[in-house]
C-alpha cells in the first residue's frame, strides 16, 4: 500500500510539472516596414517576421534583435493592442537568439 502511495505521488508531481507555455517557434526577424509619407496608419507598419512560410507584423522588437535577417526562437500570441483584429499582427512573449 505504502509503494502505491508513493507510486501515485510520484507520477502525480511528474505529470503535474509539465510546461503549460506554447512550445518556442523558429523565426526570422526579416525587417522593419514602414508606411509611405502619404499613409496615415498606425497599424501598417511595424517589424516583419517569417514564421514557417507565413509573415507577420509585430509593433517592438528588443534592440538586440531588430537587424534584419536575424534567426530567433519566438513565443507568440494574437496582437493584443491598439491593432488586435488586424490580420497577421503578432504580440512577441519572448524571443531568443537562434
Amino acid at each position: 500500500m505504502k509503494w502505491l502511495l508513493l507510486l501515485s505521488f510520484l507520477i502525480g508531481s511528474v505529470t503535474g510539472c509539465q510546461p503549460l507555455q506554447q512550445p518556442e517557434k523558429p523565426a526570422t526577424v526579416i525587417d522593419l516596414t514602414l508606411p509611405g509619407p502619404t499613409v496615415y496608419c498606425n497599424c501598417c507598419a511595424g517589424y516583419r517576421i517569417q514564421i514557417d512560410a507565413d509573415y507577420y507584423y509585430t509593433n517592438t522588437i528588443p534592440a538586440a534583435y531588430d537587424k534584419p535577417n536575424t534567426p530567433v526562437w519566438i513565443r507568440y500570441q494574437a496582437d493584443t493592442g491598439p491593432c488586435q483584429g488586424k490580420a497577421g499582427r503578432i504580440e512577441i512573449i519572448s524571443i531568443r537568439s537562434r
